[in-house]
């Protein structure tokens, strides 16, 4: 019986890899520290709709990360199967980001412009 090692993968491809971490995981620690108070406090949103708001959002993560994984998984691109899905998603978090800082007094469940 023969054992047969697997490659090693070289530390600047796991450090490319792993570049895109620190800068979601700083905006989702600042989203769950900052966000909360900010509509509590001063956009006067009651804390039992941004609880709810909260809680949708991570209920249905439940369904969609499970499809969204087959899915990236089964993406082959010529820049791979992954990347596509992280230039994809960028303008979507960046403007999902800003709607919630540029709120207005008054907002709720739903985002409004104020137009």
């Amino acid at each position: 019986m023969s054992a047969t090692a697997s490659p090693r993968v070289p530390l600047r491809t796991m450090l490319a890899f792993s570049a895109g971490e620190p800068p979601l995981n700083a905006l989702g620690t600042a989203m769950a520290i900052s966000v909360q108070p900010y509509f509590a406090q001063d956009l006067g949103v009651g804390l039992i709709p941004i609880a709810a708001a909260f809680t949708i959002v991570r209920a249905l993560d439940f369904g969609v990360d499970p499809v969204l994984a087959v899915m990236m998984d089964a993406t082959r691109t010529p820049i791979g199967r992954y990347r596509a899905w992280m230039l994809a998603g960028t303008p979507i978090l960046l403007v999902s980001v800003w709607m919630l800082f540029m709120a207005h007094r008054g907002i709720g469940m739903t985002w409004s412009s104020g137009c």
